[in-house]
């Protein structure tokens, strides 16, 4: 058996070679659910907030590029939006870590989710991901205000 000797680099929670124990085996998971062998091939990790029959749930995906329109396309891609949902118009103002996000509708494909979970979901992804205090959200042409990161949905 192999023993740790003394003198290994500790760890982030301390004690000798602890760092060398925290890896994960991914040899266990299904290929798919593997994280590639680089970080350039996964491209930029965003958080992804999710209308659905059991309220706002969280999931990750990853872009090539963090704007607006991959954005838009990862909620696509993870059911949180439908497909239907255009990306009219996306502003930043860094001095007030504010933006305009302007979409053609706030289409669910859950019938489950109301507007405003969905309407949430899109602010908070916008939010997160563009480090932003709050968003004024235009929806089909109606202007709902600034929101800041909504909790109220969550379980």
């Amino acid at each position: 058996s192999y023993t740790i000797p003394d003198d290994a680099p500790t760890g982030e929670n301390g004690g000798p070679g602890a760092m060398a124990t925290t890896a994960v085996d991914y040899s266990y998971y299904p290929e798919d659910k593997r994280p590639s062998e680089s970080a350039e091939e996964q491209g930029t990790m965003i958080i992804i907030y999710i209308p659905g029959p059991k309220g706002i749930t969280t999931s990750f995906d990853y872009v090539d590029t963090c704007d607006a329109e991959s954005v838009l396309q990862a909620l696509k891609n993870n059911n949180a939006i439908t497909e239907s949902v255009e990306l009219v118009r996306f502003e930043v103002n860094d001095a007030e870590r504010s933006a305009v996000l302007e979409i053609s509708e706030a289409a669910s494909v859950y019938a489950a989710a109301s507007e405003d979970e969905v309407v949430a979901a899109i602010a908070n992804t916008f939010i997160d991901n563009f480090s932003l205090d709050e968003i004024d959200m235009i929806v089909g042409g109606e202007d709902l205000g600034y929101m800041g990161f909504s909790q109220e949905f969550d379980e």
